[in-house]
């Protein structure tokens, strides 16, 4: 008994509509879970990348608030955090700010930019409640220039750090940063 499929070829040799059919859809079926399953492993990737900056923005604050809580009232400091290379393939950006007006409530605020395929357009952010202080105006926690104080013992006030560009993670030096504790009345 012969037995004749429906997906079969014409005996000339042809490929039947209802086989060109099932091998489109096919075809389309495949691209679109192969998408899907490629997607969602970027999907988790980016996810982790972003977990990953989270985590690196948030190491930097607890080191900064830290430091705040063990540096004596009068005293200064540069510290350095040696910090991953990057966050999956990518460099990443760091820099630090102080938000709010000396003498009262603000924030030291630690600010981390994505490079690679991001190139810089996603950030992450933390930060560190103070009173912000400034030399000879109010009492409370100043950012200061960590070279200027680590080569010449000068406590030079900052709004951010780095002043001009971000640090790179890519650049084989740690990350520093300085602080002054003045203390109240």
């Amino acid at each position: 008994m012969r037995v004749r499929s429906w997906f079969s070829a014409t005996p000339s040799g042809q490929v039947t509509i209802e086989f060109a059919a099932l091998l489109l859809i096919m075809l389309v079926l495949s691209a679109y879970f192969t998408y899907s399953v490629v997607g969602t492993f970027l999907g988790v990737s980016d996810v982790m990348a972003l977990i990953e900056a989270r985590y690196i923005a948030n190491y930097v604050a607890n080191a900064i608030a830290g430091t705040i809580s063990w540096l004596p009232d009068w005293q200064s400091t540069a510290n350095q955090i040696h910090l991953p290379e990057k966050i999956g393939n990518s460099e990443y950006y760091l820099k630090i700010r102080v938000k709010g007006d000396p003498g009262g409530p603000g924030e030291i605020v630690v600010i981390l930019r994505l490079g690679g395929r991001w190139r810089g357009d996603v950030e992450v952010t933390a930060s560190v409640p103070v009173l912000v202080g400034y030399p000879g105006r109010a009492p409370g926690v100043v950012l200061i220039d960590p070279i200027a104080y680590r080569n010449y013992g000068s406590v030079i006030p900052v709004e951010e750090w780095p002043r001009d560009d971000w640090w790179v993670s890519t650049s084989g030096e740690p990350f520093e940063f300085g602080l002054y504790v003045i203390p109240g009345g």
